[in-house]
């Protein structure tokens, strides 16, 4: 939410927690942003996505959704993904999507956010490479953590490694790769995905560790990307998840990101 930046508080920003460097200056908004490792905390205080360290993502098809950029707003500091559900069937539903400018490799992401979701619609806080090309060679390398509109007690979430995934004309994903399958979790004590919580994705050279409010609720050792990804925020439907979701797409709702915060670790 939107709040002055103090000289204290900004110079507090400047130091990573997790050993890294200090910032020698605030980053820079080109896109691609170098060098990789650079801590950032983005608070979308700013009036528009051009001026934060996020861009709107490709337009296309993505799952059962079409992205659409027009679906991304900066509403009093906090950042808006939000989904576009049509009235029939047969056309699919339009959805929000950003992505960093930056690249990083291993480090703590962390996701102050809340997802008040339309019904059959999936939240995702990921790491990606959406310019395969840039370092995977062509590869597809990703981490999940994924809230669902029908479960909001439980999230999900699962990794991708020199990957080379194709989809039919069904939409039907073949992975071609290592990939650590999906892992729902349900039933989290006290947890409540459309509440304000705090999301850390840790990534290391060995392992990933999810945490929610400062508790680790998962870790994989497999499938573990070695490429540099991108932050990317946004939503989607996917028809294959229905015996998950358990529901047709339905409603109004949207992801809502109070801020996003990278921090370098030991790998």
């Amino acid at each position: 939410m939107r709040r002055p930046l103090s000289f204290v508080r900004y110079l507090a920003l400047l130091v990573l927690s997790q050993g890294g460097t200090a910032w020698g200056e605030l980053p820079s908004r080109a896109y691609p942003q170098e060098p990789i490792g650079t801590a950032f905390v983005e608070e979308f205080n700013a009036d528009t996505l051009s001026a934060t360290l996020f861009r709107p993502v490709s337009a296309g098809r993505y799952w059962d959704s079409w992205l659409d950029g027009s679906l991304v707003t900066l509403t009093h500091g906090v950042l808006v993904v939000s989904s576009q559900i049509p009235d029939t069937r047969k056309e699919l539903p339009r959805v929000g999507g950003v992505v960093s400018t930056a690249y990083q490799l291993y480090g703590r992401f962390s996701f102050r956010a809340r997802a008040k979701l339309a019904k059959g619609m999936v939240a995702a806080l990921h790491l990606y490479n959406e310019d395969r090309g840039r370092y995977a060679g062509g590869r597809h390398e990703e981490i999940d953590l994924e809230l669902s509109s029908d479960a909001p007690d439980g999230l999900s979430w699962d990794t991708y490694h020199d990957d080379d995934w194709t989809n039919d004309s069904h939409q039907n994903t073949m992975h071609h790769g290592d990939f650590a399958r999906t892992h729902h979790m349900r039933g989290l004590e006290g947890f409540d995905s459309r509440q304000l919580n705090t999301y850390v994705i840790e990534w290391r050279s060995d392992r990933v560790n999810w945490f929610v409010n400062g508790v680790q609720v998962a870790t994989a050792s497999d499938a573990i990307p070695t490429a540099p990804l991108q932050i990317r925020l946004d939503l989607y439907h996917n028809r294959r998840w229905d015996e998950w979701l358990g529901i047709t797409p339905s409603g109004t709702g949207m992801l809502e990101v109070d801020w996003v915060r990278y921090d370098s670790v030991k790998r």
